[in-house]
């Protein structure tokens, strides 16, 4: 939508326009609940550490996914900032039959400000319009601001065109036109379209300025505005003719935001290179390092007390309710980005894309945090590569039951003791019992 540019008016002044989780932890030396590794290298030396988590090695996939990912959020972020950046406008409305509508007749010579405004329009595609009115006219409006928004978008049905409205008094025209007395009052503002920031954005105060000291010298309006649009459109030239690759504008963000990922991607592939003379090895923990564990415990368990306790609880919501904001200003994010497709296409792209990578690493951390506030700590002997030994009960040979009144005892079991056999003996050998 069309939005102000700037304004003044008589005796005002002029006015600018509206524009905590677990993580993977690895040392030297031991630390509780951590494992011991080997690195072996091709040559045949090996190096010893210490880790809570198995290492991994950089991947030749992560380096390509990390590589996409910059070069496209590099591209999309140029696309966002070049649609700001001074250029020609593509002409798709029509022109005007005339650039200046003097209602008030108080601009002294049409024919010369309309041929600087109609140079401007062919120089740089947008389309620059003067209306002339009297204080009454937008007084129903509330306030000159609102009337010119409400002529703009009556009037136009895109965002490539300026409209400055000038307003007197309409009791000071007549003696401004008999005599060469200024006029004492006025009032003006300019209505830009989004389409044309990069024209008028980067100059808004040199032309405020020239229009304000202009018509407060009481010099005459038409001048004024034809002096203020002819310094407009060199500047607009001279930005439109400089090649892209010079403006700092556009090259400085995307070179702080590309190195940014190539120092990442030539770190990866230097650990590529580096990981690929060696391979990782899990080994058992010494002695020692099982001693050092078992005094680190203590102190993890009075960690592990000090998050449970009232005061831990309370350290947990804040941090929660602390990220809370970062994931409604990406959700901001991604509804401003989409208003900006919608109206004005892919100069939005950038702000959607960040929008949504801004909401996923919130949402990200903020469920990593729960989960680690929410995960009991462990408790017991440190991790390690050796397995318990195994402890068996002594057997005791069950106690023979004492024989009730009456009753013979009964004889204690002995396995060793001999027993009837079921076999008798004959002339032909042994015979089973009950076969034969």
């Amino acid at each position: 939508m069309p939005h102000s540019g700037g304004g003044g008016s008589s005796g005002g002044g002029s006015h600018g326009g509206s524009h905590g989780g677990s993580s993977h932890r690895t040392s030297n030396t031991y630390f509780y609940g951590s494992r011991r590794y080997r690195r072996h290298y091709r040559d045949g030396h090996d190096e010893y550490f210490y880790s809570n988590g198995r290492p991994q090695k950089t991947g030749l996939s992560g380096i390509i996914i990390i590589a996409l990912f910059g070069g496209i959020f590099t591209f999309m972020m140029g696309l966002g900032i070049a649609s700001d950046v001074t250029h020609k406008i593509k002409e798709d409305y029509r022109r005007p039959d005339s650039y200046v509508w003097d209602e008030a007749g108080i601009i002294e010579d049409d024919e010369s400000l309309n041929d600087v405004l109609e140079e401007y329009n062919d120089e740089t595609g947008a389309c620059p319009v003067v209306y002339t009115t009297v204080f009454e006219e937008y007084s129903e409006y509330g306030s000159l601001e609102d009337f010119a928004y409400r002529k703009y978008v009556t009037e136009f049905d895109d965002e490539k065109h300026y409209l400055l409205v000038l307003a007197v008094p309409e009791d000071q025209i007549g003696a401004y036109l008999m005599s060469d007395a200024k006029i004492r009052s006025f009032a003006w503002e300019i209505m830009i379209g989004d389409d044309t920031n990069g024209l008028y954005d980067n100059y808004e105060s040199s032309f405020i300025r020239d229009v304000q000291n202009g018509l407060e010298d009481g010099e005459e309006p038409g001048e004024v505005l034809e002096d203020a649009f002819t310094n407009l459109l060199a500047l607009d030239k001279k930005a439109i003719s400089k090649p892209v690759f010079l403006n700092l504008k556009v090259i400085a963000p995307l070179l702080f935001i590309g190195g940014i990922f190539v120092l990442i991607i030539i770190a990866m592939i230097m650990n590529y290179r580096r990981e690929k003379n060696f391979e990782y090895e899990e080994v058992p923990l010494t002695d020692d390092d099982i001693k050092l564990g078992r005094s680190g415990a203590a102190s993890s368990m009075q960690f592990s007390d000090a998050l449970n306790s009232p005061a831990g609880t309370a350290v947990k919501a804040i941090s929660i309710v602390f990220m809370i904001p970062f994931v409604l200003v990406g959700i901001g994010m991604i509804i401003g980005g989409a208003a900006v497709i919608a109206n004005q296409g892919a100069p939005g792209a950038f702000l959607l894309i960040f929008g949504i990578v801004w909401t996923f690493i919130s949402v990200i951390s903020i469920v990593t945090t729960v989960r680690a506030f929410s995960r009991k700590k462990k408790e017991g002997a440190p991790l390690t590569a050796e397995y318990p030994k195994a402890e068996y009960p002594k057997a005791q040979m069950p106690a023979a039951p004492y024989p009730e009144q009456g009753q013979e005892p009964q004889a204690e079991f002995n396995p060793f003791a001999p027993r009837k056999s079921d076999y008798d003996d004959d002339d032909d050998g042994l015979r089973r019992k009950g076969y034969e």
